[in-house]
């Protein structure tokens, strides 16, 4: 009889003898996650749904990769909050066709510019956060992020809640 927990049959049926586990376990959660689908999309159910399931990965990954591209923190006066909300805009189309990074930046700074809270701390924080934390509290699981906003600064959350609708 299988073992339809630790081995099910599509855990072996690639044609290399591998399991895709031995490959993505080496990797972050989206690229592995990204990967098992890809993997297992000729072996298990529907092969459009589980390619479907790779592409949101993936975009996720890119998404989470270009927000720690674009962020260097050379030219952003809070690079945490940058990253944050940067994050949140790839994610929730802020930045689309008709709203270029730039532009995004630009309403972005003239926004922090205009702020009276002390951003300093959130800033901090934001940047010091583990590139997956800043993604779950920024487009992940609103109970997970939770869990990570528990040790942010005051205001943090209702801080980064604004720029959920994609503007300021």
């Amino acid at each position: 009889m299988a073992d339809t927990v630790n081995h099910p049959p599509h855990y072996n049926a690639h044609p290399s003898g591998v399991e895709c586990i031995q490959i993505t376990e080496h990797m972050g959660f989206c690229l592995g996650n990204a990967i098992k689908y890809i993997w297992r999309a000729d072996m298990k159910g529907s092969a459009l749904e589980d390619l479907e399931k790779a592409r949101w990965y993936l975009d996720r990954e890119i998404a989470k990769r270009r927000v720690a591209y674009v962020c260097d923190g050379k030219r952003d006066q809070y690079p945490g909050i940058t990253m944050a909300v940067l994050a949140i805009a790839f994610d929730n189309g802020g930045i689309h066709r008709f709203r270029s990074e730039e532009q995004f930046r630009a309403e972005l700074n003239a926004f922090l510019a205009s702020q009276t809270i002390a951003l300093g701390p959130i800033d901090r924080w934001l940047a010091n956060l583990p590139q997956d934390d800043l993604q779950t509290v920024c487009t992940g699981d609103r109970d997970e992020a939770k869990a990570i906003l528990a040790t942010a600064p005051p205001g943090t959350d209702g801080f980064l809640t604004r720029f959920h609708g994609g503007s300021f």
